[in-house]
């Protein structure tokens, strides 16, 4: 009985990578157009996130200590991240095996893996204009390439961002360009004509600034007051940003304007 499940998991495993091959090698991060399946996994540095093969949910640290787990016991399933927010885990027969506590309004969510940890964040605030696409695969392939700014964290001038094939960089000429093998496709267009020591901060109060050598902000996502955010370069090539955090495994500080507030795990 145990073999024939086993089997059956590959074959449904194997009909999901002909279907979409980046599901197999995945980064950290898993969006709300599809699911993860047994045996595949998210990679942060040294943490997983892996459904394995009973489909217990389970977070380890450098390939073997355990730091979080959902025991589920089931030989099918599938983990899917809802348009609410919920992270929901479907039975052989798409019956509810669990579902996490807390979600939020309609819209665009993304579940983030770091260190020992795990967040959904959303609904997605801001994003970049629109243009012609690929389609959006439910996971990241590029295990490698940092995709994500978290609160604080600073884009300096020369430095980049990447998701495969897409780029987002910071400009030594303070323009924030995202382009595709070298082709810019969006802009801040702030550029000053010159060299100038510009960043990017993703502030915790939600917003995504650009300040020039002197401090002062020359562009901003407008998106202040949501509180703890990430911005994303997903695999279709979108700049997005997701927030508050809505839900986690792990303890943090979230600061929203002069406010601060403990996100408990759950």
């Amino acid at each position: 009985m145990a073999s024939s499940n086993f089997v059956l998991i590959l074959i449904i495993s194997l009909l999901c990578f002909l279907n979409n091959p980046l599901r197999c090698k995945a980064g950290n991060v898993l969006y709300s157009v599809g699911g993860m399946y047994p045996l595949e996994f998210l990679k942060y540095q040294g943490t997983l996130l892996t459904l394995q093969e009973d489909c217990c949910l389970a977070i380890s640290q450098n390939g073997s200590a355990i730091v979080w787990e959902k025991h589920i016991n089931a030989s099918i399933c599938e983990l899917t991240l809802l348009k609410t927010g919920e992270l929901l885990m479907l039975g052989r027969s798409a019956e509810p095996l669990w579902v996490s506590t807390k979600g939020g309004p309609p819209g665009e969510y993304v579940l983030v893996l770091t260190e020992m940890h795990m967040a959904v964040y959303g609904p997605s605030r801001w994003a970049n204009s629109p243009f012609p696409r690929p389609p959006l695969s439910p996971t990241d392939v590029d295990m490698s390439a940092k995709s994500i700014l978290f609160p604080e964290q600073i884009l300096c001038s020369g430095k980049s961002i990447k998701n495969g094939n897409w780029e987002l960089k910071m400009q030594d000429d303070c323009n924030l360009v995202l382009s595709n093998f070298g082709n810019g496709i969006w802009s801040s267009n702030t550029s000053n004509g010159e060299a100038a020591a510009c960043h990017l901060k993703m502030e915790l109060t939600g917003d995504a600034v650009i300040y020039d050598e002197s401090g002062d902000q020359i562009w901003s996502s407008n998106t202040s007051g949501v509180g703890h955010s990430v911005l994303v370069l997903r695999n279709d090539g979108k700049l997005v940003i997701y927030g508050p955090v809505i839900w986690t495994t792990g303890k943090f500080l979230e600061k929203h304007s002069e406010q601060s507030a403990l996100v408990q795990p759950f």
